[in-house]
């Protein structure tokens, strides 16, 4: 199974190009280039969600190449949709940054509405795919289920916290309409986000729920520092770079080593503080290489742009696939990423725009 990352690596590489000058070097944040990362981690995506079948199947993970796969996915863990929430927090910055007011009045509609609305046919997709192959769900969790609170077979918990995410910052930035400084606003955005997180914490939610939801305001900070930003890297690229690499380097140690001589308040200190450094150094690690290379793969391109069909279908032919067929794990995802691309016409005919 391991082939299929090596695959994704080679997809990657395919159509690379050094950034030759420095207007090709401030373009490293256009919606392509975002959207070839986006499209990269998206089949990261798959595989983690795939796997989770190919686990319930029983299969056996002892060949080097499968355990090696299973590592690599352990080790990658949330990191793989870091960039998804930082895009997104980045992407609304810019636009409030630019548009003013009438994005920020928009966003209940454009960003909260649609997205939920979209989410929602999903979900009735799930139900009818649910019935069909005879699971049952109470009528409690199929109504929580349209919230993304709960899910009926579903991928839920992404689409709950970005709408987390839009709701606080539209409420932010509504009410700081008198006060025009919008790192004022950010920085209450962040607050208001990081007492989500702690209320799903408390909630009960597993941790991947709420343990990635600040890379949407680094998002937003990053944005209002961008230049700043560009300034430093441009000057001490190799230093930023290594520092970057160093920091990801001892915080995955620090979070991965559960040998510690140290108590569980402490332990869970560490673990805390060594993710939010490693998800800030990998922000920065995958900030970097796009300042110096363009990845113009129009498969990944395509990939990212379609991310939020991708994203929510991508379960309808794993669970088809899994419960009617005993596949071969790596065939098992290769068909289940194909056929939910091939979902992507039949999604845009249905999709809500408002």
């Amino acid at each position: 199974m391991i082939t299929l990352y090596i695959i994704v690596f080679i997809i990657a590489l395919w159509g690379i190009k050094p950034r030759r000058n420095e207007q090709e070097r401030l373009q490293y944040m256009s919606k392509d280039s975002t959207d070839a990362i986006k499209g990269i981690f998206i089949l990261l995506v798959f595989f983690r969600h795939a796997n989770e079948y190919v686990k319930k199947s029983g299969f056996d993970y002892s060949s080097l190449a499968d355990s090696l796969f299973s590592m690599t996915d352990s080790f990658l863990n949330q990191l793989i949709v870091v960039m998804f929430l930082f895009f997104s927090g980045y992407g609304i910055i810019y636009s409030i940054s630019n548009k003013g007011d009438s994005y920020i009045s928009n966003i209940p509609k454009h960003r909260i509405l649609n997205t939920l609305l979209n989410f929602d046919i999903a979900v009735a997709c799930f139900i009818i795919l649910s019935f069909i192959i005879g699971h049952s769900f109470d009528t409690k969790t199929i109504i929580l289920s349209f919230t993304g609170w709960e899910s009926v077979g579903n991928s839920n918990w992404y689409i709950f916290v970005i709408l987390i995410c839009y709701l606080s910052t539209w409420l932010v930035f509504a009410l700081n309409r008198g006060n025009r400084s919008i790192l004022t606003a950010a920085l209450l955005n962040f607050g208001l986000l990081m007492i989500a997180t702690i209320a799903l914490a408390l909630a009960g939610k597993p941790s991947h729920w709420y343990n990635t939801i600040f890379a949407y305001p680094i998002g937003m900070m990053f944005g209002l520092f961008k230049e700043r930003f560009d300034s430093l890297v441009n000057k001490k690229y190799a230093a930023c770079l290594i520092g970057a690499v160093i920091c990801f380097a001892i915080s995955t140690l620090l979070f991965f080593d559960k040998n510690l001589p140290i108590g569980e308040n402490s332990r869970a200190i560490i673990n805390g503080s060594s993710w939010v450094i490693r998800v800030i150094s990998f922000i920065i690690i995958i900030l970097m290489v796009m300042t110096k290379f363009n990845i113009q793969n129009k498969t990944l391109i395509w990939l990212g742009g379609n991310l939020f069909p991708l994203y929510i279908y991508q379960r309808i032919p794993m669970i088809i696939i899994s419960t009617y067929f005993d596949l071969n794990p790596t065939i098992f995802i290769i068909i289940s990423i194909l056929i939910t691309c091939a979902l992507i016409p039949i999604y845009r005919k249905i999709q809500f725009t408002l």
